[in-house]
């Protein structure tokens, strides 16, 4: 992410965040393209901007799916007795400013500073927590921390109607840009809702403190990206802390949860509310964690407020990053989004745990490919080579249905129901934690329980550097593996006649072992 990070561009003026955008200048070739988009949005300004059929069907299904990741931002909050539904972050920041106009530094004189008066009145949360940093010393920043944990401590039980409606619709990843404790307190009042809770503390002090396990399929995890109250120091306040945990983020130190990039990778679309990309910390953020998606297109849809129209960052966000905008308030937003899913059906049961007897033909052998999410386009062509030679493949992304828990499936397939274990290693895999070492080791725990003669792991390679030995490899990955013969693929090469070939004889190692007696299942 730092070489996304690097090509941002931004002037650091924590009091006036929009003088200048972040991206990069558009190419010559575009500029007509982005004053068209803009004059295009700034003629429909005056009316609400729709979502067509075509989108709601496109959001509607990628929840029904549960490909949807949601993304919730400041503006979609606001306390449940407030009937102007003014955002919590709003009011947060008139208390600090409050305060500082009931407080004078012994040394101040009668008169006001006018560009202080100009930054609380901006009703900006980091604007203002910056400034009361400043006018607060000493210890102005355990004094600002213990004023925001007072200003929560009364909602940390509470929830929304907004909110609970969310909750069902169980988004299985929901990033939280907030500080409140609503959405999780709204999935944990659902007692058939297995939900996690975690928090990214950019000061590196308590990372992943609340990771209990990897989440299983049909789990809901609320990550805390700008931190939690209950890790008072994680809090992303003031612009300060934003430009520190920007900068962190991009280093990628600490690691975001690899669940998230995961899910990040993978997701059918993603649902911005309240996200507030009109804020120069809100449009960095989406670039550095974009690069960790997929080259693909996926939808994107997100909620506009008055302070994001008629402005040329919203014809770039249309035209660059294909994000749809819509100009509805969260609780309209999730009203009519509710309407168009109705019933989702979450008390239907579970379908029956994956076992030997549900393989599709008993007679045919079954490989479990075990890969990073990354590879995942040169896993599909290998399994579609496969199933075109009768052999079987166990891939979670084909083979993972709704209600599968999703760490119990997979061990269970690595036990019982798979008869090979086909390990697609890359570099990609060494780059960090992943969930593959775990089922290495469980296939090498499954393979001392097998005959000598008898084959289990296929260890294969894909994209080794030139300069690395296959065997070194292997045991860098585990090294119980380096003994073992590995068949390099390149996966910009796979249909190739020379990786055909490759891809042949692992075909015809299973076979061959297959047919040896006694070695399929009774």
């Amino acid at each position: 992410m730092a070489a996304a990070f690097a090509r941002v561009q931004f002037r650091l003026d924590p009091f006036k965040p929009d003088r200048k955008k972040f991206w990069q200048s558009p190419a010559p070739t575009d500029i007509g393209k982005l004053r068209k988009v803009a004059q295009m949005t700034n003629e429909d300004s005056s009316e609400n901007v729709l979502l067509g059929d075509d989108d709601w069907d496109l959001l509607v299904q990628s929840i029904r799916d549960r490909e949807c990741v949601l993304v919730l931002g400041p503006t979609a909050s606001a306390h449940p007795d407030d009937p102007n539904g003014l955002p919590l972050s709003v009011s947060l920041a008139r208390q600090l400013a409050n305060s500082l106009s009931q407080s004078t530094k012994p040394q101040s004189t009668n008169s006001s500073n006018p560009l202080e008066e100009q930054i609380k009145a901006t009703d900006d949360l980091g604007a203002i927590a910056e400034l009361y940093l400043h006018r607060c010393e000493p210890n102005s920043s355990a004094k600002l921390r213990r004023r925001v944990k007072d200003f929560y401590r009364p909602l940390q039980n509470l929830t929304t109607p907004l909110h609970r409606d969310l909750a069902q619709m169980r988004f299985p990843l929901c990033i939280n840009a907030t500080h409140d404790h609503f959405l999780i307190n709204a999935l944990r009042e659902d007692t058939t809702c297995k939900c996690h809770e975690d928090d990214y503390d950019y000061t590196n002090q308590n990372p992943g403190l609340r990771r209990e396990a990897f989440p299983a399929n049909g789990d809901v995890t609320v990550y805390n990206l700008f931190g939690s109250i209950d890790g008072i120091n994680s809090m992303v306040l003031s612009e300060t802390d934003l430009l520190k945990f920007l900068v962190n983020v991009t280093k990628n130190t600490p690691e975001v949860d690899a669940y998230v990039i995961d899910r990040l990778r993978e997701c059918g679309s993603i649902l911005f509310l309240g996200f507030e990309f009109h804020r120069w910390y809100a449009r960095i953020l989406w670039h550095v964690l974009s690069s960790e998606r997929d080259k693909r297109d996926i939808p994107l849809f997100a909620g506009r407020d008055q302070r994001f129209r008629n402005e040329a960052t919203g014809a770039f966000f249309q035209l660059n990053e294909k994000l749809t905008f819509f100009d509805w308030s969260p609780p309209a937003f999730v009203a009519e989004l509710k309407k168009r899913l109705g019933t989702l059906g979450h008390d239907t049961p579970p379908p029956k745990p994956l076992t030997v007897s549900n393989r599709p033909d008993d007679r045919r052998p079954t490989v479990f490919i075990c890969h990073k999410s990354e590879d995942k386009p040169a896993v599909r062509r290998i399994t579609d080579f496969l199933n075109s030679r009768q052999i079987d493949v166990w891939m979670d992304e084909r083979s993972l249905r709704g209600g599968d828990r999703w760490e119990n499936a997979i061990e269970t397939v690595i036990s019982n129901a798979a008869n090979y274990f086909l390990l697609l290693a890359s570099p990609r895999l060494m780059e960090g934690r992943s969930y593959c070492f775990k089922e290495i080791g469980q296939a090498l725990d499954v393979r001392s329980q097998y005959r000598p003669d008898w084959l289990f792991i296929i260890p294969t390679i894909l994209d080794l550097p030139p300069t690395t030995n296959s065997s070194d490899f292997l045991h860098s990955v585990n090294p119980f593996l380096r003994e073992m013969h590995a068949i390099s693929l390149d996966s910009q090469a796979l249909t190739t006649s020379e990786s055909a070939a490759k891809l042949e004889h692992i075909a015809q190692i299973i076979h061959e072992d297959w047919a040896k007696p006694n070695r399929r299942p009774k």
